[in-house]
């Protein structure tokens, strides 16, 4: 994801009474809020209509709300300084609206919509919430948040009870903005009826797939926040439908529901319930995908001042062991294969609260942070080999892996403190992600994009065997441990200070380039970046240009490219068959190598009619 934004991470560590009672706090305190800012598209963003002043600048903030303390509290509200000159163009698990307070300041204020009841965020959970804003001076403008508070109604753990909304200080209201999207009130019910037949979470479990089917051809894309939709299908299903027509059997996904604008009454910090509660999880799971990939996010539990303390190790531990278990004994002799893994880590590390975004060039990183992520990593798959192990389950039945994506490999290798220099060496993983944007970005040609790749490849996956013995449990080989996880090229920026591409056709060759670079090495994954756009830059008017298939609903040139090599993958594993013996996948993807990166007419030779 490559959009400019802000995370806010308010953390609560209030005291808790017997019985309901809702007050209004301050949170003023560095140990219980800190303010990150961090890359994210909201999913349900919309394009604003009208000019923007040159001046102007839009922005998005995520925010998300953790309770630390020992029993579930509800939050009704919560409020902040906010410009004046600044405005509110949509929001989504929230109704924000923007006032003046009687002596002229600019103020905002979130109701949540989220949580069961609205608001409600268990001990140890969290909620989020976010909205897109614009005005002079952008994001800078508003940060860092001041006059934070919050209504804060308290209860027993586990209690449910919606409190009485609490009277709010008044205000003179002089200017007000209010745009919000509601992703919480349905609740799913144990049937439902999805792609026109009826599914639960009883459904039976699809037929095993067929060695065609699990055979890897390496080559896929994501839908992470989908920016548009064409069809009466929820943006989830509708994007892991266009990717199964491109013929990939691979697909990777988020386990955030808000960022695919479901309706659903779990939490959604608890990826069991997402996919076993929420139908279109379910539904796109029994789609005939080989290969599937998380991205399982935490909130930054590492960025904590505090660190990441033996409940934050014990409670993630459970919670990805508890995810294993459950696809292991769900998906049992299905033949899957489950990844677990995060967004560009390297991010995370880097970028302090309250800091600037995008800090490639910031070369020390507090040494408490990086144990901290070193100990949040182990954490992870600690929970995935103990999953592993509590069902003990042969590979050709069903899989699940660990991977930690990194994504600043040619800083690290200058020295810098850096996921592939400080954690990957010391942290035994499954597999390593690599999201090649610093790599790949400027690569113009074929032998560009083999020396540039292949330098960081190999530095990966040396790294990677400093660490020692792989993590232990019944897991398929894939030869090579590190594959790319991201790559790509935005169409629709037209940034040639940053080389981008200026038609379709450039965005389809530099692809080819990067795809043809990445089988020669011996990747088992090479993932475009991605299906429909998710960024939308409302001071330019315009999407960014990471897609497959444009909002005009047009498959690209790129999409065509991809969907050709993967027949041919197809068809060269039928033809080693015919000769009486397994493919094997080096063979194909080897194969498949020499049927890409000539030229950008590779889309329209074989298979016209897919343009």
């Amino acid at each position: 994801m490559r959009s400019v934004s802000i995370l806010l991470v308010i953390s609560l560590l209030v005291p808790l009474h017997a019985s309901p009672s809702c007050t209004r706090e301050s949170l003023e305190s560095p140990s219980t809020l800190s303010v990150i800012f961090q890359p994210f598209q909201s999913s349900s963003g919309e394009p604003s209509s009208g000019s923007q002043s040159p001046l102007s600048s839009s922005y998005s903030i995520h925010a998300v709300i953790r309770n630390s303390g020992s029993s579930g509290l509800t939050v009704r509200d919560v409020g902040w300084a906010f410009p004046s000159s600044h405005s509110v163009t949509f929001a989504w698990n929230a109704d924000v609206s923007t006032s003046e307070t009687a002596d002229g300041k600019g103020m905002a204020t979130a109701r949540l919509t989220v949580g069961t009841p609205e608001g409600f965020v268990p001990s140890g959970e969290a909620l989020a919430f976010g909205f897109n804003g614009e005005g002079p001076g952008g994001p800078s403008a508003f940060i860092p948040p001041q006059n934070l508070s919050l209504t804060v109604c308290h209860t027993t753990g586990g209690n449910t009870s919606t409190p009485t909304p609490p009277t709010l200080p008044p205000t003179t209201t002089t200017t007000s903005t209010l745009s919000t999207t509601t992703t919480t009130t349905s609740v799913v019910s144990t049937t439902t009826t999805t792609m026109g037949s009826t599914t639960s979470s009883s459904s039976p479990l699809p037929p095993s797939l067929t060695p065609e089917e699990r055979f890897n051809l390496a080559v896929g894309t994501q839908t992470i926040a989908p920016f548009y939709k064409f069809t009466s299908d929820d943006r989830l299903l509708e994007t892991a439908k266009r990717v199964q027509s491109m013929g990939s059997n691979i697909l990777k996904i988020s386990l955030d529901p808000d960022m695919y604008q479901l309706q659903y009454s779990v939490n959604k910090w608890d990826p069991v319930a997402v996919l076993s509660g929420i139908p279109s999880y379910e539904t796109v799971l029994r789609m005939p995908f080989a290969v599937y990939m998380f991205w399982l996010e935490t909130a930054g539990d590492f960025l904590k001042p505090e660190g990441f303390t033996d409940a934050d190790y014990e409670r993630t531990m459970q919670s990805v062991k508890a995810l294993t278990s459950f696809l292991l004994e769900t998906f049992k002799d299905t033949g899957k294969v489950f990844m677990i893994g995060n967004w560009e880590g390297d991010w995370h590390l880097v970028n302090d609260p309250g800091a600037q975004t995008w800090n490639i060039w910031r070369q020390t990183v507090p040494k408490g942070r990086i144990n901290a992520m070193k100990r949040w990593v182990q954490a992870r798959q600690e929970g995935v080999v103990q999953g592993r192990e509590s069902m003990n389950l042969p590979i050709s039945s069903v899989s699940v892996l660990y991977y930690l994506e990194v994504n600043l490999v040619e800083t690290a290798r200058g020295g810098y403190d850096r996921i592939s220099n400080l954690i990957l060496p010391f942290v035994p993983v499954d597999l390593v992600s690599y999201s090649a944007y610093d790599s790949t970005a400027r690569s113009t040609s074929l032998d560009e994009a083999r020396f540039r790749l292949s330098t960081e490849l190999n530095y990966l996956e040396a790294q990677m065997k400093k660490a020692g013995t792989p993590p232990q449990g019944p897991v398929p080989s894939y030869g090579k441990r590190v594959f790319v996880g991201e790559f790509g090229f935005p169409f629709g920026r037209m940034r040639r200070d940053l080389i981008d591409p200026l038609s379709a056709e450039e965005q389809d060759l530099r692809s080819q380039y990067v795809v043809r670079a990445a089988l020669e090495w011996g990747t088992p994954f090479i993932l475009y970046w991605q299906m429909y756009g998710n960024e939308y830059e409302t001071a330019t008017q315009r999407f960014s240009g990471f897609w497959l298939v444009n909002n005009l609903n047009e498959d690209q040139p790129v999409f065509g490219t991809l969907r050709n090599l993967l027949r041919s993958g197809r068809e060269k594993y039928e033809e080693i068959k015919k000769e009486g013996r397994e493919p094997t996948t080096e063979e194909v993807t080897v194969f498949l190598s020499t049927r890409i990166g000539n030229s950008y007419l590779l889309s329209v030779q074989k298979y016209p009619e897919c343009n």
